[in-house]
């Protein structure tokens, strides 16, 4: 199964995003993943909006072992990296999410830009959710694990 959306790059388009992902997966079955990808991929297509500053295409699919892998399409070269942030930071700590939500993450480049997916593993009624299973990319992104503080996260519609 695959399915994309694409989107102009504006800060209004991150909760179309998430809104796409969420019914999609609800339509699919993937009810216990729906607030992990909804979450991840506010936070990618919040970095293309800030970062690549051009329209971005939400790509959804389903592997034959029923991982789900979410991508964010746009129009940079630049590849996204960890940041450090203080306490006070409004920003810097989105793929530090992405780790802590995913099994694992990476980066490709395109020939028009780049491409940043993340892997949620397959969870179904006898797996613990909060379970990892894979491993972290060792390629571009991905591969190292970093602390984010723990508290409630409320995402919009």
């Amino acid at each position: 199964m695959s399915v994309e959306l694409t989107l102009p790059g504006v800060t209004a388009s991150v909760p179309a995003a998430r809104r796409f992902v969420r019914k999609t997966l609800v339509g699919w079955g993937f009810d216990r993943q729906v607030d992990a990808a909804a979450l991840v991929i506010s936070e990618l297509a919040t970095n293309a909006v800030l970062h690549a500053r051009s329209a971005f295409t939400v790509r959804l699919r389903v592997d034959a072992t029923g991982a789900l892998r979410l991508e964010v399409l746009d129009a940079s070269q630049r590849a996204p990296r960890p940041r450090s942030y203080g306490n006070g930071s409004t920003t810097g700590r989105g793929l530090a999410i992405v780790e802590d939500l995913v099994s694992t993450w990476g980066v490709e480049g395109l020939p028009s830009g780049k491409v940043v997916w993340a892997e949620l593993a397959n969870v179904d009624a006898r797996s613990d959710p909060g379970t990892r299973q894979g491993r972290r990319s060792s390629g571009q992104g991905g591969g190292r694990r970093r602390s984010v503080p723990r508290g409630p996260a409320v995402l919009a519609a």
